[in-house]
């Protein structure tokens, strides 16, 4: 059964389901749907545990859990962590089968990060939701974060007024983890007067994401400038280079495939949904291809190529700063003068 995070506390206080799947791209919620799920369980007499973590999950030892008697408790809780909802072939036989015969007594919860739209239509996700309960949590857009963080400094005793709460929402950059800590700081701060913009601004430090699913969808929407700082905060944040490039090469490939379809006469959905564009990036798709032509897409192509040389060592020069390069070419800046120039990859 599919459910909204925020009905979760409601399906909860009404009965315990016997398999609980949690997904999606937004750690702070599923965080909180985990913890909630545990704490119901454990007032309801689960007090055994048993967690299996995405770096060391062994599948044998998960149906083997799952045939145990506890030795500690009547009722248990067995914990699943999956790394990006990758299960394999023998974690999906295992799952699917685990929700044909449920173990009584037992409360299965399975944390799986973000699901791809194969993944949502895989048996085991399918089978799960027959089971029990799928809470499948979207990532709050940037228009819907003010209000969002209006009802957690309320839920908080927390009085601002929208100026506030914009100056907040502006510094957290849609980082809930970080909007979180920053709302448990405002607490211990302030007296219990209305906050104002300048309060705000005085107590909340700036704790922007710098991640890569934010650097593509604002090099996709070609914002120059913030795709500059972004990139700048991903690389004083230790991230390198090879990872960043991997994730920009495929979003180069999908605009070359949608543009592809295009060409062969196919509509901007058709096109979008066979390169697996979800439905709410369309747009960011669509914005792209009017500056990119195939023959910058292509140049786009060949400039990754040259920052994979560069990471790798097998061409001298600085691979942040040519990756850069293509990052302004994708927005639509002019190429600088730089090594793909030297090295004749511009025709």
């Amino acid at each position: 059964m599919p459910l909204k995070a925020e009905q979760l506390e409601q399906a909860l206080e009404r009965s315990i389901a016997p398999i609980y799947l949690i997904s999606g791209d937004e750690p702070l919620i599923s965080l909180e749907c985990c913890d909630l799920i545990r704490g119901k369980a454990l007032a309801a007499g689960y007090a055994d545990r048993q967690v299996f973590g995405a770096e060391s999950l062994n599948w044998d030892q998960v149906v083997s859990e799952t045939q145990a008697m506890s030795l500690f408790s009547d009722k248990r809780v067995l914990e699943i962590r999956i790394k990006n909802g990758k299960v394999g072939t023998e974690g999906s036989k295992v799952l699917t089968q685990i929700c044909e015969n449920p173990p009584e007594d037992m409360l299965i919860l399975v944390d799986c990060g973000k699901l791809d739209r194969n993944q949502l239509r895989s048996k085991w996700v399918k089978s799960m939701d027959s089971a029990g309960v799928h809470v499948h949590i979207w990532p709050i857009k940037p228009k819907e974060l003010p209000y969002w963080l209006s009802a957690r400094l309320s839920q908080a005793g927390i009085k601002a007024n929208r100026q506030a709460i914009a100056v907040l929402a502006e510094r957290v950059e849609g980082n809930l983890l970080a909007a979180k800590q920053e709302i448990e700081k405002l607490k211990l701060l302030l007296d219990g007067d209305e906050v104002d913009a300048q309060a705000m601004s005085a107590a909340v430090a700036d704790s922007a994401r710098y991640d890569v699913f934010t650097l593509l969808d604002r090099i996709l929407s070609g914002d120059a400038d913030e795709v500059t700082r972004t990139l700048k905060g991903l690389r004083e944040e230790g991230n390198d280079t090879l990872s960043i490039l991997w994730a920009i090469c495929r979003e180069i490939r999908i605009l070359i495939q949608v543009s592809d379809g295009l060409a062969a006469g196919q509509s901007m959905d058709t096109a979008c949904q066979k390169a697996g564009v979800w439905k709410n990036r369309q747009q960011l798709v669509r914005s792209a291809l009017q500056r990119l032509k195939p023959g910058r897409l292509n140049l786009l192509l060949r400039q990754a190529r040259l920052v994979d040389q560069l990471s790798k060592g097998a061409k001298k020069g600085d691979a942040w700063l040519e990756m850069e390069n293509m990052v302004l070419t994708f927005c639509g800046r002019p190429v600088r003068n730089n090594e793909v120039q030297k090295t004749g990859l511009i025709s």
